[in-house]
């Protein structure tokens, strides 16, 4: 095992602070209302009592998704410094209790900040530079339990693209892909150049929409770098959509899951086999920075089956997973939600079991 995937392994198993500091609205920057964005999608603000129950729960990685765009002060993107506080404690904390923690630029998506394609890459690399910039010489003198991650899900925003498998002979879809590795490259020469920790730093890159199928296509390559097998190719996958995803009382939604049937089971097989082959298996780190099975009418029973398969597949594969958690319970679309922020309690102890005590190989 390399020591890349050796330093994955150790990460296992990883929560999303979903719905918190990525929380966002499309207007300008107000610095009265900038801290309000927090709370803004019902969650509490991030605090040491939450972090350390998810702690104690056996996660041991803890990303901190992050929107920029409501918090930039100018046109040169200067971070407003009671965001970057806000963002900075956080990291704090969670260091300081034990947790890997990865950082990202995350709802960020549009045209006016990061777009991918050639027409906007000029533009989409003026705010990543600015950003990271400002991160990787905040962050310079912590070590490598912080991760950076260079964007979330990067994609064809609104357009009949934003979601499909890429094409690589669509002359859209290609320009998109081939924009994504051009900024995936200079995101990681633009840190390794902010000296420190930063020299040897831990970096994720994605490929279009962080798709695993656009993961495995041939044409997707991760950038060069001067640090020895540092980089971490960044995955998202809520598989089968159907039963992971697909919203509560739409055409495709499903509750049950059979680990015993293959028609349920193929695509995640397909996935850690086609990531196995491509990365880990050549010992290149992959991290599930984002994944779980939406709550369907409480069909816990389903939901543990699919997350112990899962997971169990994960580790076959040197790859760690990281749930992805919004603060939602119940409704209609995404309720991913397994620890209560309001009395940190966690309401599904078999989904937990099998997220962090599933085949544990140390």
């Amino acid at each position: 095992m390399t020591e890349a995937l050796w330093f994955t392994q150790n990460m296992w198993a990883g929560w999303n602070l979903g719905n918190v500091f990525d929380s966002y609205d499309n207007k300008p920057y107000d610095a009265e209302k900038e801290l309000s964005y927090i709370t803004s999608r019902n969650n509490p603000a991030a605090s040491r009592e939450l972090f350390q129950t998810v702690y104690d729960s056996g996660f041991r990685t803890l990303r901190l998704p992050v929107s920029w765009h409501n918090h930039v002060i100018d046109e040169d993107f200067t971070i407003s410094k009671v965001w970057l506080e806000s963002v900075k404690e956080a990291v704090d904390i969670a260091l300081e209790i034990g947790f890997y923690v990865i950082i990202n630029i995350h709802h960020d998506d549009d045209p006016a900040f990061y777009y991918p394609d050639k027409e906007h890459l000029e533009s989409s690399w003026k705010f990543m530079k600015a950003i990271w910039s400002q991160l990787a010489e905040t962050f310079a003198d912590y070590d490598e339990f912080l991760l950076f991650e260079a964007v979330n899900e990067p994609r064809l925003k609104g357009t009949e693209y934003e979601w499909k498998p890429i094409d690589i002979t669509n002359d859209i879809q290609r320009d998109a892909l081939y924009t994504i590795m051009e900024l995936n490259g200079r995101f990681v020469d633009l840190v390794r150049s902010k000296g420190g920790f930063n020299e040897e730093r831990y970096l994720l890159v994605p490929s279009h929409a962080a798709n695993y199928e656009n993961t495995l296509n041939p044409a997707f390559d991760i950038p060069e770098d001067t640090a020895d097998n540092k980089i971490i190719v960044s995955v998202h996958a809520y598989i089968p959509y159907p039963f992971a995803l697909a919203p509560i009382g739409s055409e495709q939604a499903v509750d049950t899951f059979d680990p015993e049937d293959p028609d349920d089971t193929k695509y995640i097989d397909g996935m850690f086999e086609g990531l196995r082959e491509k990365y880990t298996g050549k010992g290149i780190p992959v991290v599930i920075g984002e994944y779980g099975a939406s709550n369907r009418n409480e069909n816990t029973e389903a939901r543990a089956a699919w997350t112990d398969y899962y997971v169990s597949k994960a580790r076959s594969v040197d790859i760690p997973c990281v749930w992805w958690d919004n603060g939602s319970f119940d409704g209609d679309y995404e309720n991913f939600a397994i620890i209560r922020r309001d009395n940190l309690e966690c309401p599904y102890p078999e989904i937990l079991r099998a997220l962090v005590e599933n085949k544990i190989p140390f």
